[in-house]
C-alpha cells in the first residue's frame, strides 16, 4: 500500500522525551540522592498520571509549590529546557515534506505541546497539528487520526501513523484504517517496526521497492520464468 501522508507522534518519536525528563530530574535533584525506580514507575515514560508523579517529586524535593497547576508549570518548563532536537530528524522531515503530507497527532496539553514543536523548530513541517486537549479526543481514539485524513482529503489507507506507543499510536491507527509503524527503541519486532525515527526513510524505501517486486511464475517446458514490473 502506498503512503501519501504521514502522521507523527511527538514525544518519544520526533524527540527523546525520556532524555529531557531525566535531565530535568537530575537538575532538580542537585546534590540529593533520589531513588529513580518510583519516579520511573509513576512517570511511565510520560503516560502516568501527572498528579501522583508531581506529588511524589514535591515531597522528595521539598518544592514550595502546593497546587497541581503550579507543579505542572514547573514540570513542563523544566522538561522543555532540556528538550533537544536531533539534526538528523530535521533533515529527514525536510526531505519527506517535499513528497508527503505531514501531520502531528499528540496527546497532551495544547500550549505545552506547541511550545515543544516551536522549541524543536519543527512546527512548520506539519499541517495539521492535532493535540488531544484542543480537539477533545485522545489517542487511541481513531477519530483524532481520521481528522487529519479528512483535512487532506486522503483515503485512510494511504496514511501512515508513526509512533512509539503500541496502544495509542499503532492500535489507534489500525482502528482508523491506516497503516502503522512502531518506533520500538532497542526492541524492534517485525516488519512494522523500526528502532529509531531516523530509519523511517529507509523503511519507506524498502516498502516502495517491495511493492514493485513482480510475482514470478513457475517455469514451464515452453519458456523460462519471467518477472514483470507491476504498473
Amino acid at each position: 500500500m502506498r503512503v501519501d501522508a504521514i502522521i507523527f507522534d511527538l514525544d518519544g518519536t520526533l524527540h527523546s522525551r525520556e532524555a529531557a525528563f531525566w535531565a530535568w530530574i537530575r537538575e532538580e535533584a542537585g546534590s540529593r540522592e533520589l531513588d529513580a525506580a518510583p519516579i520511573a514507575a509513576l512517570d511511565a515514560r510520560g503516560r502516568g498520571p501527572k498528579a501522583a508523579l508531581l506529588e511524589h517529586l514535591a515531597r522528595e524535593l521539598q518544592w514550595t509549590e502546593t497546587s497541581l497547576e503550579q507543579r505542572l508549570v514547573r514540570f513542563r518548563a523544566g522538561v522543555l529546557r532540556h528538550t533537544r532536537m536531533d539534526p538528523r530528524v530535521c533533515g529527514m522531515l525536510g526531505r519527506l515534506h517535499a513528497s508527503h503530507r505531514l501531520g502531528v497527532v499528540s496527546n497532551g496539553s495544547g500550549p505545552a505541546q506547541r511550545r515543544k514543536l516551536e522549541t524543536l523548530q519543527l512546527a512548520h513541517y506539519f499541517d495539521p497539528i492535532l493535540i488531544s486537549e484542543e480537539v477533545g479526543l485522545r489517542k487511541p481514539d481513531p477519530r483524532i487520526f481520521q481528522m487529519a485524513a479528512q483535512r487532506w482529503s486522503l483515503a485512510a489507507d494511504h496514511v501512515l501513523v508513526v509512533g512509539d506507543d503500541r496502544s495509542a499510536d499503532v492500535e489507534g491507527a489500525l482502528l482508523a484504517g491506516m497503516q502503522a509503524l512502531l518506533v520500538a527503541g532497542d526492541a524492534p519486532s517485525g516488519p512494522q517496526s523500526i528502532s529509531h525515527i531516523t530509519e523511517l526513510e529507509q523503511w519507506l524505501g524498502e516498502q516502495a521497492a517491495h511493492r514493485l517486486v513482480p510475482p514470478c511464475h513457475a517455469p514451464s517446458a515452453a519458456r523460462e520464468p519471467r518477472c514483470r514490473r507491476r504498473r
